[in-house]
């Protein structure tokens, strides 16, 4: 036991750094509805002061991307073609949403100079929306928090979406993203989530505050009883793309080979105990073979891995297989 604990604070360690290992919680007020548009609308309506937790870099930032995208009339092929080179070697830099209060709630973080695999996906995500709905910078904080938050409700610190599978279902119910796993592969994923339980002594804020054990207990349990996505194996992934059988082939052995769509995110499984997502990246090819654009911590920046993405996975053993998902 004592090894096996050894082990898991030791990885925990280093996806804290990422942002994975954060809670989830149970909804207090009624989810937004309606529209994107009439989402982020709502939105502005209920919390008028969450603009001015983006700051003047940001804004910036925000602004620039959305003019370049109008003036160059960016089209659904295009967008993420042309969006995902604009953050490439943006620093590496984990733990940027750790901005409670002392009571436990969120404080709204929006952070495009600093970013992690978990933030750099919600901000490419982010950005693609606004740019279909040909919105401005001032709807920015309001995507975020659709995104980050469980139905857009931003509350306590177990509001956040840090499993990355319920961030996949809540948004994916939203209809901000699609899991197209399934295209590709049947097979169940098949997690028990419960790290974050396990393990509270490694999270400040549930040390801080016991009863948010409780919640997690309770999203945790709920997410192991809705989680019904699949996952690709390892060995299914290859250079050029992800190995397929197909029955009806007259020669049922031979392996057709589906390519990923170029900006297509992809999750990484992971066989740590009690988790489920270990990294996130974007399908990204070079001459022809798939490779990961990510913020790397190793590499200390966004970039795209020197290996294919079937060698990146075969090279750190935690790593099982991965999900695929398009922005919508």
């Amino acid at each position: 036991m004592s090894l096996r604990r050894s082990f898991v604070a030791a990885v925990s360690f280093c996806l804290l750094t990422v942002g994975l290992l954060l809670p989830l919680s149970c909804q207090s007020r009624p989810a937004v509805t309606g529209s994107l548009s009439e989402k982020l609308d709502s939105l502005r309506l209920a919390r008028p002061e969450l603009l001015s937790c983006m700051g003047a870099e940001d804004s910036a930032i925000v602004a620039s991307i959305l003019s370049r995208a109008r003036e160059n009339a960016w089209d659904e092929a295009c967008v993420l073609d042309s969006l995902l080179p604009l953050f490439l070697d943006v620093p590496y830099v984990g733990g940027t949403l750790e901005n409670n209060d002392e009571r436990g709630n969120e404080r709204l973080v929006v952070n495009l100079r600093e970013l992690d695999c978990v933030t750099l996906v919600e901000n490419v995500t982010a950005l693609c929306h606004l740019i279909r709905l040909q919105q401005g910078a001032e709807a920015y904080p309001y995507m975020i928090v659709l995104l980050r938050y469980r139905g857009g409700d931003m509350g306590d610190y177990t509001t956040r979406l840090h499993y990355t599978t319920e961030w996949l279902l809540d948004n994916q119910r939203m209809g901000l993203v699609e899991d197209v796993t399934p295209r590709y592969s049947s097979i169940p994923s098949g997690h028990d989530i419960y790290f974050m339980t396990w393990n509270s002594e490694l999270y400040p804020m549930l040390v801080a505050h016991p009863a948010f054990v409780k919640k997690m207990e309770q999203i945790e349990q709920r997410l192991n009883e809705m989680d019904t996505t699949c996952y690709i194996p390892q060995e299914m992934v290859r250079e050029e793309g992800i190995a397929l059988l197909q029955d009806r082939l007259a020669d049922a052995r031979e392996r057709l080979v589906a390519r990923l769509a170029e900006g297509d995110i992809i999750m990484i499984d992971t066989a740590v105990d009690g988790m489920d997502i270990g990294h996130l990246g974007f399908a990204h090819y070079q001459d022809g073979r798939l490779h990961l654009l990510h913020a790397s911590s190793s590499g200390h920046r966004v970039m795209v891995s020197p290996e294919p993405l079937c060698d990146y996975l075969a090279d750190i053993r935690r790593f099982t297989g991965i999900r695929v998902v398009k922005i919508k």
